[in-house]
């Protein structure tokens, strides 16, 4: 597992995980946003199915989340949280270029993604 950040909206610095299949090439990319009281920490145990499929995987802290920053369970705009997931999802697709990319969001993350 790698833990990074990027500068999302407003300049706040979003934490993210990632996990790639041991000594070859993933097939494909899974984008996972976590509902509004998740964290990416929370989809190791599934980061790991999806790498054990030859997968890559990506989860990110939305603002206010996990480890993220923001303040807890505030967003001043929706969109905020959607510009966040898409410089995550472009940020994924630069370290695997030519790969497919799926969104896999869960609960309130699912309106996100």
């Amino acid at each position: 597992m790698n833990e990074s950040s990027f500068k999302g909206v407003g300049g706040l610095n979003i934490v993210t995980r990632s996990w790639r299949p041991a000594g070859g090439s993933p097939r494909a990319i899974v984008v996972i946003v976590p509902g509004f009281n998740s964290h990416s920490g929370y989809y190791t145990w599934v980061a790991e199915q999806l790498v054990a499929d030859g997968l890559a995987a990506y989860a990110i802290d939305l603002r206010g989340r996990g480890k993220s920053e923001g303040e807890r369970f505030y967003v001043e705009k929706f969109a905020d949280y959607v510009d966040d997931v898409a410089t995550f999802v472009n940020i994924a697709k630069s370290e695997e270029p030519s790969l497919p990319v799926f969104v896999l969001g869960h609960s309130a993350g699912g309106v996100v993604a």
